[in-house]
């Protein structure tokens, strides 16, 4: 006699042992990725190119905030100079020094986090923007560890995260554009 909805036989068997066997190690496999530390997106470098990266950084910025009338119209930064300029300035003592990487039209970064009580990666890449003086930024890319996420996951966060700090975003009223071009940062001034 056969009763609907019991398994019978030993296919029934293999199968709900497949199952939860697979319920187990998928989650395994995902933790597994996103504590495991991604691939290099720069090379590490000296600490005398570092230093010297620095400086340039810092030499850059200064002509950005120079009130002569003798400006350049812009300023192109490498992303071993921006790397070292936040390395500086990095106050946060919950992610590591980020590493950035500019290709094409679009810049990347990489981070140490902590996240739950645990070190992770985090990968951002996207495209940076200007708009109405305030610093934009549209992702491409997300991912934690090797664990890559979908953009559309975490867009609205991340745009809220940017809304929540649009005044440190803001730019003086001298820079027309912010765009990453041929692998550098290149800002445009009035």
């Amino acid at each position: 006699m056969h009763t609907w909805g019991k398994p019978e036989g030993p296919v029934s068997i293999r199968l709900s042992f497949v199952l939860s066997v697979t319920a187990v190690i998928i989650p395994m496999i995902g933790l597994l990725l996103a504590v495991r530390p991604p691939d290099a997106i720069a090379s590490s470098r000296p600490a005398i190119v570092h230093a010297s990266s620095a400086e340039a950084f810092q030499g850059k910025i200064n002509q950005l905030y120079n009130v002569q009338e003798h400006r350049p119209s812009e300023i192109k930064l490498t992303s071993d100079e921006v790397t070292a300029g936040l390395s500086q300035s990095n106050t946060n003592p919950v992610a590591s020094d980020p590493v950035v990487s500019f290709e094409g039209d679009r810049v990347k970064a990489r981070f140490m986090a902590q996240v739950a009580g645990e070190h992770v990666y985090v990968t951002i890449g996207g495209r940076l923007g200007l708009k109405d003086g305030y610093i934009t930024f549209e992702p491409t890319q997300f991912a934690v560890g090797h664990l890559t996420i979908p953009v559309a996951l975490v867009n609205k966060p991340l745009q809220n995260k940017i809304q929540e700090a649009r005044e440190q975003l803001k730019l003086p009223s001298y820079i027309s554009d912010l765009r990453v071009k041929d692998g550098e940062l290149v800002i445009s001034l009035k």
